[in-house]
């Protein structure tokens, strides 16, 4: 059983993602909207391209009504960005605000459990102020670069994709279902993007609010403890980050879609000067768990090639973590490839996998 500042973690988590989830409705019904009012001039224009007779790229390229259908596209896309920016906001708002009130649930869960001496701790606790904290994050701040990323990849971006799965597909031949669904696909990639950038913004803005409040609170919290969800759909860099312990100047730094969250590391008695023993927070290292699950569980959540190298000792699960440069959050951590740890040798596992 989980000790209950780790239950408490994943319960507020748990709630943050479902108000993640109405937002992401709202995103989701928003965007098919658009699809909708542009699909009777995207239909007209794949059947006037149909309709011509054996043409070359470079025609359907410089076709009037495509060109037209692209400024079609990166006007709406421009407007729906207006949308997932206010929805993101808004969400992140939300999130700064429960993390400040989690932190110090959290933190009082996490204290040894006298209940005399934690209330005396935490009567001491400097609560931030929400607009205080959005101030000082940076990516919701007024020119930030995910502001700049809204526009480019919600415009110009999804416009040349559609158009250019449109022209592929009248160029190669495919037949008219083969290409509605290569745009649809093309035209769903905004969608996703939007969504993706969403929930990162909101988790990050959770982390982040909480980690301040920590350090607003260093009297009484030390550091914080890595805790991933430890589930088959966690990343083997967030399972080996699972229980590791950073420093409150560290921001946890995670992926995107990310689901990890950090739990505070608080002052013992003694540390106060009282003679009294308690036990420290256990949370168990994400490996401990990932050797625990069965070979088939192990073995979809790696891959053939990267189980059969991890099973010969070639590499252990910290060196799966590795950072990646983004230009909104900065370094990021995601998870290593076969190759990038092994080089040349991986093609070998990647042969015998195949």
């Amino acid at each position: 059983m989980a000790p209950p500042v780790i239950e408490a973690a994943y319960r507020f988590k748990a709630g943050l993602l479902a108000s993640e989830r109405q937002s992401a409705t709202r995103l989701v019904k928003a965007y098919g909207r658009i699809y909708q009012g542009i699909q009777g001039q995207t239909q007209a224009l794949l059947d006037q391209m149909l309709a011509m007779e054996n043409p070359t790229r470079g025609q359907l390229q410089h076709m009037a009504r495509l060109k037209t259908l692209q400024r079609q596209i990166v006007d709406e896309m421009t407007r729906y960005g207006t949308i997932i920016e206010n929805e993101a906001t808004l969400g992140a708002q939300e999130a700064i605000a429960q993390a400040l009130g989690d932190s110090q649930k959290l933190t009082q869960l996490a204290l040894p459990g006298m209940t005399a001496l934690d209330a005396q701790i935490m009567a001491q606790w400097n609560r931030l102020h929400v607009d205080a904290v959005e101030q000082a994050i940076a990516f919701l701040g007024d020119g930030s670069p995910l502001q700049a990323r809204w526009a480019a990849q919600m415009g110009e971006e999804v416009a040349k994709e559609v158009a250019e799965a449109m022209i592929q597909g009248v160029a190669l031949g495919w037949n008219p279902v083969k290409i509605a669904d290569a745009i649809r696909k093309q035209f769903g990639q905004g969608l996703n993007w939007a969504l993706r950038n969403a929930q990162t913004m909101q988790m990050w803005a959770y982390r982040e609010a909480s980690r301040m409040s920590y350090l607003a609170n260093a009297h009484i919290v030390k550091d914080w403890t890595w805790v991933s969800a430890l589930d088959n759909r966690t990343c083997l860099a967030c399972i080996a980050e699972h229980g590791t312990i950073h420093p409150l100047s560290e921001s946890l730094n995670d992926h995107y879609n990310g689901r990890c969250i950090g739990v505070p590391n608080t002052i013992t008695y003694r540390d106060l000067g009282f003679d009294v023993d308690a036990e420290p927070l256990t949370v168990g290292s994400g490996e401990d768990w990932f050797k625990l699950q069965p070979e088939l569980v192990q073995r979809q959540m790696m891959g053939p090639a990267k189980w059969d190298a991890w099973q010969a000792g070639k590499f252990d699960l910290d060196s799966l973590i590795t950072l990646s440069p983004d230009p909104v959050y900065g370094e990021m951590v995601t998870e290593a490839s076969l190759i990038g740890m092994l080089g040349d040798e991986a093609k070998e596992y990647y042969r015998n996998a195949a």
